[in-house]
């Protein structure tokens, strides 16, 4: 990000990128957390799909995928490991599905965040609502 976005600073991103990744060690803990988390901030923007099967706790989430603009972001859980991907999307047809580790896929999507957040007012509310 090259400027600060209203009220958004440089510090408070790093700060929003730690908060994300501090539980980060207990897998299924981490992505129920920051499911609710980015639920919370981003509203109907993020699509939770709760998980099913034998073994799986009622209601714990399964997969994440967050729409900001022409990207999609992705994350799931299975067997206790996280996958990240950042889908390019063209009327809701993906173009290119890029894997990425998590550090790299919370930092695209804190970027897209704030990028929207220059351009609308209901972004900046979300990515500050991440803030605090």
């Amino acid at each position: 990000m090259s400027g600060d976005v209203e009220g958004v600073g440089p510090q408070q991103i790093d700060m929003l990128m730690a908060s994300l990744r501090a539980d980060e060690s207990e897998a299924g803990v981490y992505f129920s957390a920051l499911c609710t988390k980015l639920s919370d901030a981003l509203g109907s923007r993020v699509e939770i799909d709760p998980g099913r099967g034998r073994f799986r706790r009622h209601g714990a989430p399964s997969s994440l995928s967050i729409t900001l603009g022409d990207q999609r972001f992705v994350s799931s859980l299975d067997n206790g490991a996280m996958t990240n991907s950042i889908k390019h999307v063209v009327r809701d047809v993906a173009l290119r599905s890029d894997d990425v580790a998590l550090p790299a896929w919370l930092q695209a999507l804190v970027d897209a965040l704030a990028l929207e957040a220059a351009r609308s007012e209901a972004s900046r509310i979300a990515l500050e609502r991440l803030l605090t």
